[in-house]
């Protein structure tokens, strides 16, 4: 046990976790008599304790409380510390663009919303109170269900709103003289500063394109568009610079425009899709035939109902296409499925289960077939046909002329002349339509590959074209089977290597939608073109 005399054995400074507060503890046992208001000071001051932030009054006070009552403990707060001030929050107030937006998002949402409506989203603590304007829940709202849109999509560097500056608080003091640092305002928690920049002077910008979420915990710029339930009424349509998810399906008359992938997990009904990339349809498009669906890349569905489809490469499907139009600079790939009714464009390979319909359902299919290529062809072809017609009369005309003259004369060697010139003249146009057909052809044969690979039953008056033939299957074939182009460029059937010609199996005629490509013959092969000789009907109007 302590020595009565022993004063500091019966005293004790105690303090908070920060030591900003001292509180003196006066055992039951000191000696009174050498307590004083000095003496505590003294003892403090030996401890550490600074001696400006020592409450003397609180010293004075406690000793005469010692002196009143002694044998009893005493304690009193005799030292005062200052805590450090921190930085307030950062609070944001966006771009009067943005504050009109988002009203027009929640009065449009507020419309589409049941008669008890629901509570609008809570915004993070941090955000200027009024910046998001109140709407009169008894406002008549004349909303274009369809044009409106629910998401606010901006670009790189937009400016969304600002910030107040960051706080750097005042640092504060234990009762020791030791300094507390203050802490700065730090950057919101609810901001993503991946996709949000707060800038030097306190803007805040988008970093990149995507989908501005203005609501909820977080706070950010996403680079996909995910759309949590159907694209309809609630979303109006979607025009976004970047991939887009829909969870739910698409409604009719909708429309989805990405720079990017677009996918769909649920129905796909009479609307529309373009997408930079891909288009997948994870359950299906009932089209109605008013859907449209257009891929800078692949398309892929698990089926595809009456809508009309553009594809930079594949169109891939896992059970049906009926009544379709498709169109696939690649190829149109449905390994088990069916083909039943519509037309089926691909420059490559077409492949199926089945195509055609035991009730004989009108299906086409075209192999080899680049629209934009084949119809300028078409039309060189028509072009030339009517340059050749025209220079056979001619020469036929200038024959005549030729054959009637008995001596000549200036105004006849005139006409002939000017006949001879247009001749040429017409022999120069077709020479240079057929240079522009070849090099059209050129590529046509460099980005096609054109066969038809059927694995179970080509059904009876399914047309098939292919380059310069329409192939009308007469009964029903059974696959596998590969109908293509041989080298002397004839359709030919290929089962398992055995080639026959394909009008064993079907009617074969002459197609003049699509082109030969027949290989462009070598110069020795060449022969100059020869009019075509003349009919009863041009020697008349010789």
């Amino acid at each position: 046990m302590a020595a009565e005399h022993d004063l500091d054995a019966h005293l004790q400074l105690r303090t908070d976790d920060a030591k900003i507060v001292g509180t003196l503890f006066i055992g039951p046992k000191a000696p009174t008599s050498e307590i004083t208001a000095h003496v505590l000071s003294v003892y403090l001051q030996a401890r550490g304790v600074a001696e400006r932030l020592i409450d003397q009054d609180a010293l004075l006070a406690l000793a005469e409380e010692v002196k009143a009552h002694p044998g009893a403990e005493h304690a009193s707060v005799v030292a005062h510390g200052k805590p450090p001030r921190h930085g307030s929050p950062r609070v944001v107030a966006w771009e009067q663009s943005i504050v009109d937006r988002i009203a027009e998002i929640e009065a449009s949402s507020a419309d589409d919303a049941p008669p008890t409506g629901s509570p609008a989203p809570r915004q993070p603590d941090g955000i200027a109170d009024g910046n998001l304007p109140n709407q009169d829940p008894d406002q008549e709202s004349n909303v274009d269900h369809y044009g409106h849109s629910s998401f606010i999509i901006v670009e790189a560097d937009d400016a969304l709103g600002t910030i107040t500056p960051a706080d750097p608080g005042e640092d504060g003091e234990n009762i020791f003289g030791d300094a507390i640092p203050a802490k700065q305002s730090p950057t919101p928690s609810y901001l993503d500063t991946e996709s949000l920049e707060l800038t030097d002077d306190n803007r805040v910008l988008a970093r990149n394109c995507g989908h501005f979420i203005y609501s909820g915990s977080k706070l950010s710029v996403e680079r996909t568009l995910d759309v949590k339930g159907d694209v309809g009424f609630a979303t109006g349509h979607v025009v976004f610079p970047g991939p887009v998810v829909v969870q739910g399906g698409v409604k009719d008359r909708f429309r989805i425009q990405s720079a990017g992938d677009t996918a769909v997990q649920k129905l796909v009904e009479a609307a529309t899709i373009q997408a930079s990339r891909d288009i997948i349809v994870a359950r299906g498009v009932a089209g109605r035939e008013a859907a449209t669906l257009q891929a800078g890349r692949d398309v892929k569905a698990g089926y595809l109902e009456a809508p009309t489809v553009f594809t930079q490469r594949d169109c891939i499907v896992q059970r049906e296409i009926t009544n379709c139009t498709i169109t696939a600079r690649g190829s149109v790939i449905i390994t088990n499925g069916a083909i039943r009714g519509g037309h089926v464009v691909a420059a490559n390979r077409v492949e199926a289960g089945i195509v055609g319909s035991a009730q004989e359902v009108p299906t086409e299919i075209s192999l080899g077939s680049i629209p934009e290529l084949d119809l300028p062809l078409a039309r060189i072809r028509s072009l030339h046909l009517d340059a050749e017609r025209q220079r056979a009369q001619l020469t036929l005309k200038l024959e005549a002329t030729r054959s009637a003259m008995e001596t000549p004369n200036p105004k006849t060697i005139e006409k002939m002349m000017g006949m001879e010139f247009e001749i040429q003249e017409l022999a120069g146009h077709i020479k240079r339509l057929e240079a522009a057909a070849e090099r059209i052809r050129s590529n046509l044969r460099a980005n096609t590959d054109p066969s038809l690979l059927v694995s179970k039953r080509a059904h009876a008056g399914t047309i098939v074209r292919i380059r310069g033939h329409l192939i009308r299957f007469k009964d029903d074939l059974d696959g596998p089977f590969t109908l293509r182009i041989n080298n002397k460029q004839q359709p030919i059937i290929d089962t398992h290597g055995n080639e026959r010609p394909a009008s064993e199996v079907a009617n074969v005629t002459p197609d003049e939608r699509l082109d030969t490509l027949a290989p462009q013959e070598s110069p020795d092969q060449q022969q100059e073109s020869e009019p075509a000789p003349p009919t009863d009907a041009d020697r008349q109007a010789a």
